[in-house]
């Protein structure tokens, strides 16, 4: 039984801390990342005015969009340089992404006049702050459309000033990859015109977001790409899955492992019991009667387990959720979270189940029969 209960009760705790880390990583990514991303399946960029704004504004279930410019720089500040991600964007990015409730340095204003915002790991790499009178220019370097690089040509570059207004820090995938800027800055800089590389989708919190998916691949027509938030992190979340499932079944056969404590227990009292058993039987009890008392012997040390396994794994994850029992150093929240999930709950009482029925039902059936 004890077997039993410590078996459940790590599953529970596992598949919880599972989902304590798949959630900490959907906050994160969703914290920067659009709920909807359009982009052209084939082509780098496209007008601004062909796109249906207006049509978009018409669908109830969008709170914000943002067009969205994005190419790679040279940022500089004095002697030092980065290689990034500039990311022009509209003023209902703010209000999508929330940045301002990450930022560590400065404020989140991009806006009249035109600001930066670049993070944490790229503040440190340049050596650059938001303070006036320490120097909070970033010169940024691009790349000019439709024109031949030569080696040492510095004219293929085209150079603009902006001034760094904050610093966040969401992750270190975030923090070393982009800078963002109004997309006017960004459209100047990069010779784009009108061009947009994306436009990012705000839903309002409790919709479907494959129904406004639907939707909008009807309205922007088959030649751009419409995806979800979790079909922009697909590999992410697929990995995390797999890796859960993995300890799962090896959890399970840990489960295995323990219930043939069960399965060896009922097969020794059959054999010393036999005295007992041929008495039973002379007083009229069959073989189906006779197999019960094991079968039922061997379910309730199962479920037992099973129960405090459950209670035991549930109480040890309110108590991490509650307390922060185990914490962490060095990482971008001071504890481990933890999730519980009832689907998850429910499988693994389904699979103790299982297991203990079948290791209760072989023995008695196979070493009665042999007994007789």
């Amino acid at each position: 039984m004890v077997g039993i209960l410590f078996s459940t009760a790590a599953l529970v705790i596992i598949l919880s801390a599972f989902n304590g880390l798949e959630g900490l990583v959907s906050n994160l990514y969703n914290s920067f990342d659009p709920d909807i991303k359009i982009e052209l399946k084939e082509g780098k960029t496209f007008s601004a005015e062909l796109f249906p704004e207006d049509e978009l504004k018409n669908i109830s279930e969008i709170a914000h969009f943002s067009k969205i410019i994005e190419e790679v720089v040279l940022l500089k500040h004095h002697d030092n340089w980065v290689t990034l991600n500039i990311k022009g964007v509209e003023p209902s990015f703010l209000e999508m992404t929330k940045i301002d409730s990450f930022l560590v340095e400065g404020n989140a204003e991009l806006f009249k006049p035109n600001g930066a915002l670049i993070g944490l790991g790229t503040q440190s790499q340049l050596g650059v702050s938001t303070n006036e009178l320490m120097g909070n220019i970033l010169e940024v370097n691009a790349l000019q459309r439709n024109k031949k690089i030569k080696r040492n040509d510095v004219s293929a570059f085209k150079k603009a000033f902006i001034a760094l207004n904050g610093v966040y820090a969401i992750s270190p995938d975030f923090d070393f990859k982009n800078v963002i800027t109004p997309i006017d800055f960004a459209s100047e800089v990069l010779g784009y015109d009108n061009e947009i590389s994306a436009v990012e989708v705000d839903i309002k919190p409790n919709t479907n977001h494959d129904d406004v998916k639907e939707k909008l691949e009807k309205i922007v027509g088959e030649k751009f790409s419409v995806k979800t938030f979790y079909e922009q992190n697909e590999i992410i979340y697929s990995v995390h899955k797999i890796e859960k499932w993995f300890i799962y079944i090896i959890l399970v056969f840990v489960l295995l492992l323990a219930s043939f404590n069960i399965l060896a227990s009922l097969a020794m009292l059959i054999i010393d019991k036999q005295k007992d058993l041929n008495i039973l039987r002379t007083m009229g009890a069959n073989e189906q009667n006779i197999r019960k008392i094991f079968f039922y012997q061997g379910v309730m040390i199962n479920l037992s387990g099973a129960l405090l396994g459950l209670l035991l794994g549930l109480l040890v994850c309110w108590l991490q959720i509650e307390f922060h029992l185990v914490t962490l150093t060095g990482s971008i929240i001071d504890y481990y979270p933890v999730e519980i999930k009832w689907i998850d709950v429910l499988l693994i009482t389904l699979t103790v189940i299982v297991i203990g029925v079948t290791s209760s039902y072989l023995p008695t059936r196979y070493f009665l029969s042999k007994g007789k």
